[in-house]
C-alpha cells in the first residue's frame, strides 16, 4: 500500500514539474509579445496584443501567482490537464487567475 502511495506521488511530482515546465515557457513567452486592451484577457490575448514587452517584474509576478495556483490546487488532489496561456486570465496589471 505505501509503495503504492510513493509510486502515485512521483507520478504526481513528475506531471507536476511537466505541467510547470511547459507553463514557464509559456509565460516566457509572453514577455517577449504584446498586451490585450480589453481590462480582463488571457494570456493568450495578452501575447499576441501586446504592442510593447511586458517587464521583466510583471512576468515575475505572474509566475509566482501562477505556480502558487497550481500549488495549491495540486495539494488538494486537481490537476490542470489543458494548462495553455489561453486558461489563464489577466484580471489586472498585478492580478492572475486560472479559468478551469
Amino acid at each position: 500500500m505505501e509503495r503504492e502511495d510513493e509510486d502515485t506521488t512521483r507520478e504526481r511530482r513528475r506531471l507536476f514539474r511537466r505541467a510547470l515546465s511547459s507553463l514557464l515557457g509559456s509565460i516566457e513567452a509572453a514577455a517577449a509579445a504584446r498586451a490585450c486592451r480589453a481590462p480582463e484577457c488571457n494570456l493568450y490575448q495578452l501575447m499576441k496584443d501586446r504592442e510593447k514587452m511586458s517587464s521583466e517584474g510583471e512576468v515575475r509576478n505572474w509566475c509566482i501567482q501562477v505556480f502558487q495556483g497550481l500549488a495549491y490546487m495540486h495539494q488538494r488532489g486537481y490537476f490542470h490537464r489543458d494548462l495553455k496561456p489561453g486558461t489563464f486570465i489577466i484580471a489586472s496589471e498585478s492580478f492572475v487567475k486560472c479559468a478551469i
